[in-house]
């Protein structure tokens, strides 16, 4: 009789562990699946709100860059290279005004004519550093600019299309972009890009 008690109480105590090993797994996996909705939900909705936030500043670039780059006193001063006027109302005044990170002027052989870098001037060699980066956002420019002259597309049209691609282009994926949105706020204007109504 001793012996079929301790087998019945041996197969009670491994019932119980087996119940015990069992509901710590359940557990576990009902911990570990809770956990994963909620991250999946937290990134659903940052990315949302980072979409959100980009959406925002790609339709607020082509009115910040319109408000210099179609006026016609800024064609002008460009081709007088006044420099005083530049600073004051183009370049460094879009980077601060706007807070823009960076703002190259171009000519039209796409060479810097002025390079701001947080409101401030800087050597034109920076240019030459990002032109990896930033030519085939140029080009694009260039050939748009080469079609509205045929008729085909208005400029006013073309700098918010542009400005539009060119945000996008820049932005990373929405994990990595956690550290700051305003580096994807480019700036690019070019000083043959308006004809002067005058």
């Amino acid at each position: 009789m001793e012996a079929q008690s301790k087998s019945l109480s041996s197969q009670i105590a491994y019932v119980s562990y087996g119940f015990a090993v069992t509901l710590v797994v359940v557990l576990a996996t009902f911990g570990w699946w809770a956990a994963s909705r909620i991250d999946d939900r937290a990134m659903a909705r940052q990315t949302r709100s980072v979409f959100a936030e980009l959406s925002e500043l790609a339709a607020r670039i082509p009115v910040e860059q319109d408000s210099s780059a179609i006026w016609d006193d800024s064609v002008v001063n460009l081709r007088l290279n006044n420099e005083p006027w530049i600073a004051e109302n183009l370049a460094e005044w879009m980077s601060e005004h706007f807070n823009h990170d960076r703002v190259y002027l171009l000519n039209a052989e796409n060479n810097v004519e002025r390079a701001v870098r947080n409101g401030e001037q800087i050597d034109e060699g920076t240019y030459t550093a990002e032109l990896v980066r930033i030519a085939p956002f140029i080009e694009d420019l260039r050939q748009r600019m080469a079609r509205a002259r045929k008729g085909k597309r208005t400029p006013h049209r073309l700098s918010r299309a542009w400005a539009v691609s060119i945000m996008f282009r820049w932005v990373p994926t929405a994990p990595a972009l956690s550290a700051s949105a305003r580096s994807c706020r480019p700036a690019i204007s070019c000083s043959s890009c308006p004809v002067p109504s005058t």
